[in-house]
């Protein structure tokens, strides 16, 4: 009565044990499978680093140490390989790149930095990973840009035309791309379909100077409209390259501690109000190497912006001690110390007003000590001042505003609605519940 059930219980055990067996295989042989794909890896090690700045030796070491415990994690082989790159070392970060590729083969950005640091020395050995990047990632623009540019260098400028026309479906306002696209296009000869693309990129870059010498020269074979030349004539002065700008790099470009590269990428971030990552910048710059005048008021600036006013402050009296002339930076030490609620502004606005020779600067210092001011409850000495500055700089919707609100305070709503249209008029910005908020004022006064 009890046999089959002791018989199924030996089964299982049977069962149990072979599956043991099978597990302890498998993970006794893990290390020896992990070995092997390491063995498949390249040998990398720290590069010489004591002519480089201390700032770069430390994010290198720093990016290095990780790789000499973990062998096997693609992000540590890739985040090392992206810092030498950021840092200007590219050949040490190739078989970096190589073992983040081995280890994660289907993240296209990997074949995409080999290529981009074989570009220079190698055209093929380029094209062969931009070619595998592009295979990960077909439509990916800072890929298809790299396989034209790699085509280009092994002298494949039908491959190239091909793919950059492509390119320039996916990103038509590219000015980079239709610049070469139509630089290539006149090395084939194809002079219509080069003026298409070169005059597509004069209105994307006006002031480029090469575009108008590439229009010029082209203009010798095929017609231009001559009004286009003589408005790039004038208009065409700034001799820069127009270079691509490849996501992926500008990616690994904030690994950089380079003071150049640091320089630049705070001021993009600037530019693009991420007002927390040029701090950082900024910060590096300033303890590493030296930041010109022109750095220090931009610091100074995102500090103001970062509520970190007595920094702020530190900064500006530095510049004002060496610039004690400098009209910019007096209207923004004032400025800086007026929101700070310290009467030492009034000092610097009465400066400004007293040895400033432009309208301009003197209009800027009359509306801060208008607000000063106001801010005291001197709505009469407030409007005497505004009024003044207005007339200095009647194109200033800011001061329209600051009327606005003297009169708004005084009840004279007519006069602050005059000057709301007036503000407008000039093209302010004027928030819809500040409106609001005025004619409740004015409806309330009515009473």
């Amino acid at each position: 009565m009890f046999v089959t059930p002791y018989l199924e219980i030996g089964k299982i055990m049977n069962a149990l044990r072979l599956m043991t067996l099978f597990l302890g295989f498998i993970f006794s042989s893990l290390p020896m499978l992990l070995f092997a794909a390491n063995n498949h890896l390249h040998a990398v090690s720290l590069p010489a680093l004591d002519k480089r700045p201390a700032l770069v030796q430390k994010v290198i070491k720093e990016s290095y140490q990780p790789t000499l415990t973990i062998k096997d994690s693609a992000a540590i082989w890739g985040e090392y390989a992206m810092t030498l790159m950021a840092n200007g070392i590219r050949d040490e970060a190739i078989p970096a790149l190589q073992n983040a590729h081995t280890l994660d083969p289907k993240n296209y950005r990997w074949p995409y930095l080999i290529a981009f640091s074989l570009l220079e020395d190698s055209g093929e050995k380029a094209l062969k990973y931009a070619l595998i990047a592009q295979k990960i990632k077909p439509d990916a623009i800072d890929v298809l840009y790299l396989m034209a540019q790699s085509y280009e260098s092994v002298g494949d400028v039908k491959a190239a035309i091909n793919v950059l026309q492509k390119t320039a479906k996916l990103a038509p306002e590219n000015a980079a791309i239709n610049y070469l696209l139509g630089q290539l296009l006149f090395t084939a000869k194809e002079y219509e379909k080069s003026k298409q693309y070169l005059i597509k990129t004069s209105q994307l870059a006006p002031s480029s100077k090469k575009v108008k010498d590439s229009l010029v020269r082209l203009s010798r074979l095929v017609k231009i409209e001559k009004t286009l030349l003589a408005r790039l004539e004038k208009t065409a002065k700034n001799d820069a390259d127009i270079t691509y700008k490849s996501d992926v790099f500008f990616d690994v470009l904030s690994r950089s501690r380079m003071p150049q590269n640091l320089s630049m990428a705070a001021s993009m971030n600037m530019r693009s109000r991420n007002w927390a990552a040029a701090e950082s910048q900024f910060s590096m710059l300033e303890k590493y190497y030296s930041l010109s005048d022109q750095g220090l008021a931009d610091y100074a600036l995102v500090l103001t912006v970062m509520q970190k006013y007595g920094q702020a402050e530190d900064r500006y009296k530095v510049l004002i001690k060496k610039n004690p002339k400098d009209l910019r930076i007096r209207l923004s030490l004032a400025d800086l110390l007026f929101m700070n609620r310290k009467i030492s502004a009034e000092t610097h606005y009465q400066w400004l007003l007293e040895n400033a020779t432009s309208n301009a600067y003197k209009s800027e210092a009359l509306q801060g000590l208008g607000r000063m001011a106001a801010s005291n409850g001197d709505l009469k000495g407030a409007l005497k001042l505004l009024k003044q500055a207005v007339k200095l700089n009647a194109k200033s919707s800011d001061m329209q505003i600051d009327l606005v609100r003297i009169y708004a305070d005084m009840k004279d709503f007519d006069k602050a609605f005059f000057h709301l249209a007036e503000a407008e008029k000039l093209g302010g910005q004027v928030d819809r519940n500040f409106k609001a908020r005025l004619k409740h004022a004015q409806e309330q006064s009515s009473r």
